[in-house]
C-alpha cells in the first residue's frame, strides 16, 4: 500500500523531525565543543593575552538559538542550509548573539552574505528592513544558501567579530588571538583536523617557553686547562634541539670553557652542535672532517691559548636537521 502525502503534509512532517532533532550535526557540536574546551576564552588580565579552555556545553544555548532561528527565518529554511554553514551561524549565535533577546547579528550577516541590499545595521534596528530580508533568506535554494559560505565567514571574521572587539573591553586582544581565527578553527574542527589556523591560538598550557641552557666545564668538576671534557659535553648535551642559533655564546680560554644558548620553538632543528679543537696552531683536523661530511653552518671560530701557551685553533658547528 502506498501512501501519497501532499507537498504541505510531507513539509509539516519533516518540519515536525526537525524541531525534534539538534539545530546541527553532531560533527558540529563537537568541532565547538573543542574549540570552547581547548580555547574558547581569553585571559586579557595578561600581556599579550593567553587563551585557555572555557568547558561551556555547546547545547547549552539550544532553547535561545531555536527560539531565535524560529522568530525570524523558520526551521525550514534553516534546514535548507547546508550542515557545515548552519555550524558557522550557530557558532557565531553560541559565542556572541545568545542572549534571550536576539540582536539580530546573526541575521544580518546571514543576509549580507546572500546579497540582500539592506544594511546589517537596518536589519537589526528597522523591523521593516528585518521582515524584508528574513523573506529574502527564505526564497534561497539550498544551492544558493549554501553558495554564501565563504563569503559568510569572511564577514564574521572580518567585520562583525571586528565590530563587537571595537566596543568590548580589551575587544581587541581578544579578537587578535582568538576571534579572528574562529571560523577557520570551528571548521577544521569540524573536518576532523586537529591543527591550529595560527599558532596564536595555542594555549598557554601549549606554549612552549624559550629556554637558556650552559655548559661549563667549571660546572663538570674536569681540569678547566683542557677542553677534552667539555667539547664531549658539548656534543651531548645539544643533541636533537631546536636552538636559537643567535643565541649561541661560547667562551673558550685557558681558564673558562662556558656556552650559552637559548632552545626555541622558533629555532634551528639541529643533531648536535660540535665543537672541533686543533691540536696546535695546525688546521683544525676534525673540524675539516666534519664539514666535509655533514651539512654544516659555523657558528664561531677563533682561538685561545692551551696550557703550555700555545695557540689551539677551534671551530663551534651546528649540524642543521
Amino acid at each position: 500500500m502506498k501512501v501519497i502525502l501532499s507537498e504541505k503534509q510531507f513539509k509539516r512532517i519533516i518540519l515536525k523531525e526537525q524541531t525534534q532533532t539538534d539545530l546541527i550535526s553532531t560533527a558540529g557540536y563537537n568541532a565547538i565543543e573543542k574549540m570552547e574546551d581547548e580555547r574558547g576564552c581569553v585571559n586579557t588580565d595578561l600581556s599579550p593575552c593567553e587563551n585557555y579552555g572555557c568547558n561551556y556545553d555547546p547545547h547549552s544555548k539550544d532553547g535561545i538559538i531555536r527560539n531565535h532561528i524560529n522568530d525570524t527565518i523558520g526551521l525550514e529554511t534553516w534546514f535548507k542550509i547546508p550542515d557545515n554553514f548552519r555550524v558557522q551561524i550557530f557558532d557565531m549565535m553560541f559565542n556572541a548573539d545568545s542572549k534571550p533577546k536576539d540582536r539580530y547579528v546573526w541575521l544580518g550577516g546571514l543576509a549580507d552574505a546572500l546579497g540582500f541590499s539592506g544594511s546589517r545595521g537596518d536589519i537589526m534596528g528597522d523591523a521593516t528592513t528585518r521582515a524584508d530580508a528574513i523573506k529574502f533568506i527564505q526564497g534561497k535554494s539550498p544551492t544558493e544558501l549554501g553558495a554564501a559560505y565563504n563569503t559568510y565567514k569572511n564577514i564574521v571574521r572580518d567585520e562583525q567579530y571586528r565590530s563587537i572587539a571595537s566596543y568590548k573591553a580589551k575587544g581587541q586582544c581578544i579578537y587578535d588571538i582568538n576571534w579572528k581565527y574562529r571560523p577557520c578553527q570551528v571548521e577544521r574542527y569540524y573536518n576532523g583536523d586537529n591543527s591550529l589556523c595560527n599558532d596564536l591560538l595555542k594555549t598557554a598550557k601549549e606554549k612552549k617557553t624559550d629556554t637558556d641552557h650552559l655548559i661549563s666545564n667549571n660546572n663538570l668538576g674536569k681540569d678547566p686547562h683542557d677542553p677534552t671534557g667539555f667539547v664531549y659535553e658539548v656534543r651531548i648535551e645539544t643533541q636533537n634541539q631546536s636552538i636559537d642559533l643567535d643565541s649561541i655564546k661560547l667562551t673558550l680560554s685557558l681558564n673558562k670553557q662556558t656556552l650559552t644558548y637559548t632552545t626555541s620553538d622558533e629555532g634551528t632543528l639541529v643533531y648536535r652542535l660540535v665543537l672541533g679543537v686543533s691540536e696546535s696552531e695546525k688546521e683544525c683536523v676534525s673540524c675539516e672532517n666534519i664539514k666535509a661530511n655533514n651539512e654544516t653552518i659555523l657558528i664561531d671560530e677563533g682561538t685561545f691559548t692551551g696550557k703550555w701557551g700555545g695557540k689551539r685553533k677551534y671551530e663551534l658547528i651546528a649540524l642543521p636537521k
